[in-house]
């Protein structure tokens, strides 16, 4: 990549983080293709800071991890709820790098944690950084949380008897789907009843999203019947709908269900992230 580029990519990626714009650089319309797309593609001060700040995001504050030191006022975000529920580093990119020299050195680039369940939850960060000997020492530290402005999505249908009552975390809407979810066979013997279909997203979003169920007969467009859809944000990161409504699962006319997901209220664009049938299966 060219210096003139680099350079660009420097000043927009270092506005945003410093105005707080780039809590998601999807709904941000930047398309900024990273200078090294994973971990094993970084140098060493560069993987070792993003080893460091994904540690710090899942903890409470640390002042060091392995070489890399974190200096007074550079601790950035920590979030201790994710370490607790079990998300773990899966990946990094980086989007720009200067080593230290007459001026500090510079590392932006973007952390991915996983958990068993399947959740990501990811961090932007732009760090500035002096080096002595081995040791990697952090004098600033700026990140933010990454908001999917398309996240991938579970659907399952169950009969609307079985929909529990109150508060649920998302650990026990997993823990409910697995047990009531419908299976193929199940749905293709499935007479006429009030059903719901159940919408579940497995990556971070903003606290303001939402995400609605619509059913109609056909498969493109984004029309269909989604009277009475609710939508939520468990734990305040991860989306959820549900749409309860009379179905005939075995019947021989398709329905499909779409997913549609709206990053935030106003003016941001609705989007179609998925289509699933729900009935004649046997077509």
């Amino acid at each position: 990549m060219c210096t003139m580029m680099k350079s660009l990519i420097l000043a927009i990626l270092s506005l945003l983080l410093l105005t707080g714009c780039i809590a998601s650089k999807t709904d941000s319309g930047l398309s900024i293709d990273p200078i090294c797309k994973n971990y094993a593609a970084m140098t060493e001060n560069d993987a070792a800071i993003s080893t460091a700040v994904a540690v710090q995001s899942a903890t409470p504050p640390l002042l060091e991890v392995d070489n890399v030191v974190f200096a007074q006022g550079a601790i950035g975000l920590s979030e201790p709820d994710l370490g607790l529920q079990g998300f773990e580093f899966t990946g990094a990119k980086l989007y720009a790098s200067r080593a230290p020299g007459s001026a500090p050195g510079l590392s932006i680039g973007e952390v991915e944690l996983t958990d068993p369940l399947g959740r990501r939850a990811g961090f932007l960060y732009r760090v500035e950084y002096t080096t002595n000997g081995d040791e990697i020492r952090l004098t600033g530290l700026r990140m933010e949380p990454v908001q999917c402005a398309a996240p991938r999505v579970d659907v399952a249908v169950v009969r609307a008897a079985d929909l529990p009552k109150g508060r649920m975390t998302y650990t026990d809407m997993v823990r409910f789907l697995a047990a009531n979810a419908l299976t193929l066979s199940e749905l293709t013997a499935a007479g006429s009843g009030q059903y719901a279909i159940i919408a579940l997203g497995r990556d971070r979003v903003g606290p303001e999203a939402t995400m609605t169920i619509a059913v109609s007969a056909t498969a493109t467009g984004a029309e269909g019947h989604d009277a009475g859809c609710g939508s939520s944000v468990l734990e305040g990161g991860w989306p959820v709908a549900v749409l309860v409504g009379t179905l005939s699962p075995a019947s021989n006319d398709k329905l499909y269900a779409k997913v549609s997901f709206k990053s935030k209220p106003g003016f941001a664009m609705t989007k179609k992230i998925g289509v699933y049938q729900i009935a004649a299966f046997g077509n």
